[in-house]
């Protein structure tokens, strides 16, 4: 045989040498190592046997997950069964394998760190809803929650437990001694006398509550802390390990000389191969991966093998920086492995990647979760793994938007990142405190602000390296082969089935949804890289509006392909409702926008308002409310602080429990203020800000949009309604604790919009949805408390202010008629008689401080009246006299329903005492607070118009005094009476009646007569105080009452109450009721003595008045003021309900009869 040639006997030397450098370990071989013995050569390696440990001591599975047949309780489960979600109150669930000789341990990494009881029972234990491990005889539990161990009883064991922790349960059941571990750290025995013996095996077992969610490691994956002496209960795969371990070092060698092509001086063989080089490498890689891609299948092997490696290879200094190993691995992969082998690779390594991200230890620079996030980000910009991830893992097996959290650091890193703590000792604007107590140490402040920005620097970077993930998941430039679908595409699908699964939640049916905080950090970092997009595809195309002007095409909600997927409620109904009757022009149903990534785009904004709506909205009241927390310690410890100061030095005992409860106070104020400094920065951020406002804008333009094509805007989803009110709410109060609304960029503009969107949509007869109805009415209400907010509100057209308050006018026959009643309060407070205070004088700070509903503290702001409305109000009244006649009747019906029921219930009080429902003393609270807004509306009405009630001219201004001044005396004789229920309730200040006093009603009162006794009319003023003392109830002490000199005051209750001792009463209106007394005694002094009626002429429904009226046909009879009423409601008798043609007068009143017919008649 001929030798070989030169070249080819040289090319086989540097073959060889090539692969003695990948596979030094071969290097010994006897055979000449070449490419068509290298498979035997890797064989011969990897056939060495590894001893197997026996399983003496474990009865069970190979493979050890949770038995959800062992469950008491619901659970939700990931897709491994070692994941769960408690949904049941308290529910438990154990292993199904068991250890019974030996020492054993498992972890259980804590998603959240609420109420959860983790440890190990035996079979013999019967679980139950109120009983779980820990609770009964055979079983022991640590809760890191309470700090307790359990086991029937419990005692204080153990450390405070928080989300992300790693707890390791020990058990060893040769010496009997139980035991846990926080983060590696050893607690200390637990239980060291548990029963063993041939009867006993102990299960792992864990309960957990409502909402509480754990992911547990029985061996699955190598143990992040594994302790010395103890065997995970699933022994590791240790054969296929070590195979595992000699591949991957043979296939880095072999990826390194792929991507340093000839950088080396050992590539001397490389380089004189030349272009073969390639081909080559690509020939041992598929070698190397065709043994190694089956082990990678195992979770174990994943985590152990191939993440490491990719940790090697990734470059973590900056989440821009290039990967090179990591590109050319992905790319060697997908050449060399089947699509179903990488699945399983991948959904393993992404579920390690996910564990390692939530449940590694935060250290003060957040590098454990930089360097997993940036891992992740390298991997995703790989474009065929990335379109695999989205196609089949990312959503489906894990929960994706758990990379979008960042979990808190414990208190330990806490104290490190903020040292110095500092909090507002003045808790409320009506905090009385003195004035040390308001002073603040500015350095501490300084201090503590510079460190919550330096906490907030370093959130930002991985909410950059967040948003760069999301950005590259939405990319459109990836559509490969036959299919046209992108990243952007799939990720849609997939984000529309996740707003599916969540908004299933009071179902529970998905394992996929996530918590409040999750999905709100999932909401800002999509935000951000949806505005990304949205503005690169502007730039390519012109039609495309920029994200400034972002909105949601109208017509997409016709589409049912598009809209269908969340079955949403519509403005006008279900939407297969609306296509039977609701008919669209082409037009109507027609896009200009026709491009599949715009529309895209556009569906994910859809997506994201939903995810607001469902979730992110909740998650900020939630973490409003931990802000109003720390505000009561700071309150509480006010409080003790100041009786401290008072307390006798010889109380040795009181001085001792206040210093106790002060130095508890202190600790919890401290802790709840460096948890405020998280929250500031990553939750109430100028970033954040911006993203709500942002999106309210958004669904404000949607709305505009839509309310231009009037059929088309009943197919908008009513939550867009609500998403607008949402937003609103968290920029003005929320947001504005820490940030104030006033910096947005484009605020004056954004309430001129928020301004014009309340008024058109207030009383748009398309919204269906009375509960839709009522937020945006309570949203108006809210909206007109603020100077800004009212001024902008009084910039929009005239013909749309008039409309409002025509709609405001309209007669209280509705369900929202107090809100209504309350904004036209609103909008005269700072006007009326004693009624410019900010807070009710007649309230405590301490009660204010539990009104927390939106109006209530809407409510206490400073009094901003408004002129032009107050104008609008005066020209309807004036100029359209049905709509007048219509609502003052309507006031004054429920002006008497109000206050009848208020005297009927707090008779009963006075009747029953203290045994009485406490839902009675709301109601009668509320009706008092709807009596004194219906009197400060007739008031608002008197000041602008009164002669509405005093100008002879008019055909009906006889009739409404005459029941104004009945009503007003009503209410006098009530409040005024020294033997009355009111009196009563006022001295005893009973629960839930703080609000019942003698200034808010009596000052409405005075206001409406001040108005009508001093008018500048002669006439009217004589009209009026004719009526008033014409009232059958009226009597002078009533009004006298008022300006009661205090020292006459023989009670408590009285002494409390005396316009001369309001200081929220000026002079000036303290002499103009004085002038209206004198009015009235002069009235009364004139008037001769009232002649006795007979029981036989006596009217038999108000039992006051002289029978002076008949009605036709049936012929009953009642007084001429009974009739009068009964005629402007209904135009039937009293007693058999026969419909009246007229009434008969018996006296000589044919003026009046004239007057009321008038009144009929428009009505």
């Amino acid at each position: 045989m001929a030798p070989p040639c030169p070249s080819s006997f040289d090319t086989a030397v540097q073959i060889e040498n090539f692969l003695h450098r990948i596979f030094p370990s071969l290097g010994h071989s006897q055979k000449i190592l070449n490419l068509l013995n290298i498979e035997e050569y890797l064989d011969r390696i990897l056939k060495a046997d590894t001893p197997i440990l026996d399983n003496v001591g474990r009865i069970g599975y190979d493979s050890i997950v949770l038995d959800r047949t062992s469950n008491v309780g619901s659970f939700l489960f990931d897709h491994d069964h070692l994941g769960i979600t408690g949904i049941s109150t308290f529910s438990t669930i154990t292993a199904n394998a068991c250890v019974y000789k030996g020492k054993w341990m498992y972890e259980v990494m804590l998603g959240s760190k609420g109420l959860m009881q983790i440890g190990w029972a035996t079979a013999k234990c019967e679980f139950s809803a109120t009983e779980g491990v820990g609770d009964t005889e055979h079983s022991y539990a640590y809760d890191g929650n309470r700090q307790r161990k359990w086991n029937r009883a419990t005692v204080k064991y153990g450390d405070l437990w928080a989300t992300g922790d790693i707890i390791s349960c020990t058990i060893d059941l040769d010496e009997g001694v139980l035991g846990f571990y926080r983060n590696g750290v050893y607690m200390g025995d637990a239980y060291s006398d548990i029963e063993i013996g041939p009867t006993f095996a102990y299960f792992p077992a864990i309960s957990l509550s409502a909402q509480e969610n754990i992911r547990v490691n029985f061996g699955s994956t190598p143990l992040k802390y594994p302790v010395q002496g103890y065997r995970p209960l699933q022994d590791p795969p240790t054969q296929d390990l070590q195979r595992a371990c000699q591949l991957i070092k043979y296939f880095e060698r072999l990826l390194t000389t792929m991507v340093d092509n000839f950088r080396s001086a050992n590539d001397v063989d490389l380089v004189q191969l030349g272009e073969r080089a390639d081909s080559i490498k690509l020939i041992l890689a598929n070698h190397i991966l065709d043994k190694l891609a089956p082990l990678m299948s195992n979770a174990y092997i994943a985590e152990a093998v191939l993440l490491k490696l990719l940790l090697k290879f990734c470059n973590t200094s900056r989440h821009t920086a290039q990967q090179p190993y990591i590109n050319k691995l992905l790319d060697v992969l997908w050449m060399c492995m089947e699509e179903y082998e990488l699945k399983d690779c991948f959904q393993n390594l992404l579920v390690s990647i996910l564990t390692f991200y939530r449940f590694s230890p935060v250290s003060a620079d957040f590098g454990n979760q930089q360097t997993y996030l940036i891992l992740l980000l390298s991997i995703l910009r790989h474009t065929n793994t990335r379109r695999l991830l989205l196609q089949k893992i990312l959503f489906d097996i894990i929960q994706f938007p758990a990379f979008m959290h960042i979990k808190p650091p414990d208190d330990k890193v806490l104290t490190q990142l903020i040292p110095t703590v500092w909090w507002d000792k003045k808790t409320n604007k009506c905090d009385s405190s003195s004035p040390e107590y308001m002073e603040t140490d500015d350095a501490e402040r300084d201090e503590y602000e510079t460190s919550c920005g330096r906490l907030k620097e370093k959130v930002s970077e991985l909410e950059e390296i967040q948003v760069e993930i999301v950005k590259v998941l939405l990319t459109d430039k990836d559509a490969s082969g036959d299919s046209f679908l992108t990243s952007r595409n799939y990720f849609l699908t997939k984000f529309k089935e996740f707003l599916k699964s969540t908004l299933r939640g009071s179902c529970i049916t998905s394992s996929l949804q996530c918590s409040l905080p999750v999905t709100l950090c999932f909401f800002h970092r999509l935000a951000k890289a949806l505005v990304f997009h949205w503005d690169q595809l502007a730039k390519r195309d012109s039609r495309f509006p920029s994200s400034s002007d972002a909105y949601v095409l109208p017509s997409i909600f016709t589409n049912e392909k598009s809209t269908s997927v969340y079955c949403l409620d519509r403005i006008g109904g279900l939407f297969s409702f609306l296509r039977r009757t609701v008919k669209l022009s082409p037009f109507e149903m027609t896009n200009d926008i026709t491009s599949t990534s715009a529309i895209a785009l556009m569906e994910i904004l859809d997506g994201l308002i939903l995810l607001y709506h469902t979730s992110a909205h909740k998650q900020l009241i939630k973490m409003s409310s931990l802000r109003d927390n720390v505000r009561e310690l700071v309150s509480a410890l006010n409080d003790t602080e100041a009786k401290l100061k008072i307390c006798p030095e010889w109380h040795e005992d009181v001085r001792n429990e206040l210093l106790n409860s002060k130095e508890v106070l202190e600790n919890k104020t401290i802790e709840g203020a460096r948890h405020m400094s998280w929250i500031i920065s990553i939750i109430f951020a100028k970033e954040k800000q911006e993203d709500v406002h942002w999106l309210l804008l958004t669904c404000l333009r949607t709305v505009e949009a839509a309310r231009k094509l009037p059929d088309v805007l009943m197919y908008l989803p009513e939550l867009y309604l609500e998403v607008v009110l949402d937003c609103y709410k968290a920029l003005t109060r929320y947001f504005s604790s820490f940030i104030p609304f006033e910096g947005v960029q484009g605020y004056i503009s954004t309430l001129n919009k928020m301004a014009a969107f309340l008024a058109d949509h207030f009383s748009d007869t398309r919204i269906l949805s009375n509960d839709v109805k009522d937020n945006v009415i309570q949203s108006l209400a809210c909206f007109v408390c603020y100077p800004e907010s009212l001024k902008s509100l009084e910039q929009i057209s005239i013909e749309t202010r008039k409309q409002m308050v025509k709609t405001l006018l309209s007669p209280y026959d509705s369900r929202v008629w107090p809100q209504i009643n309350w904004i036209l309060v609103r909008l005269w407070k700072g006007c009326g008689f004693g009624y410019r205070y900010e807070f009710p004088p007649n309230m405590s700070p301490a009660r204010l401080k539990q009104y927390t509903h939106d109006y209530e503290t809407a409510s206490f702001q400073k009094p901003c009246p408004s002129l032009v409305f107050q104008q609008h109000v005066a020209e309807l009244l004036t100029q359209d006299e049905k709509l007048m006649l219509n609502f003052l009747n309507s006031v004054l019906n429920q002006l008497n329903w109000a206050f009848s029921e208020f005297v009927t219930i707090i008779n009963d009080i006075q009747r029953t005492g203290s045994i009485f429902d406490k839902r009675k003393f709301k109601l009668c609270g509320t009706c008092f607070d709807l009596t004194v807004g219906l009197l400060r509306v007739i008031e608002l009405t008197v000041a602008v118009a009164p002669q509405l009630f005093t100008d002879v001219s008019r055909n009906h201004s006889e009739v409404l005094l005459s029941r104004l001044m009945q009503l007003i005396s009503q209410v006098l004789a009530r409040v005024t009476s020294k033997d009355g229920a009111f009196r009563e309730v006022i001295s005893k200040k009973r629960l839930n009646l703080d609000n019942v006093d003698y200034y808010p009603v009596l000052t409405a009162v005075a206001g409406i007569l001040t108005k009508l006794l001093l008018s500048h009319s002669v006439k009217g003023r004589e009209l009026a105080v004719q009526a008033l003392v014409s009232s059958f109830t009226f009597t002078i002490e009533s009004v006298q009452f008022m300006l009661r000199q205090p020292l006459q005051s023989t009670s408590r209750a009285d002494k409390v109450f005396s316009f001369l001792l309001c200081k929220d009463i000026s002079e000036r209106e303290v002499s103009h009721v004085r002038q209206a007394i004198e009015m009235i005694e002069a009235e009364i002094a004139k008037r001769p003595a009232p002649e006795s009626i007979s029981d036989d002429d006596l009217c038999p429904i108000c039992c006051s008045g002289a029978i002076s009226a008949k009605f036709q046909p049936c012929g009953h009879t009642s007084c001429r003021s009974c009739i009068m009423h009964q005629m402007m409601n209904k135009k039937e008798c009293f007693y058999c309900k026969q419909i009246v043609e007229k009434p008969s007068l018996i006296f000589e009143v044919q003026m009046f009869f004239i007057n009321l017919t008038c009144i009929i008649r428009v009505l």
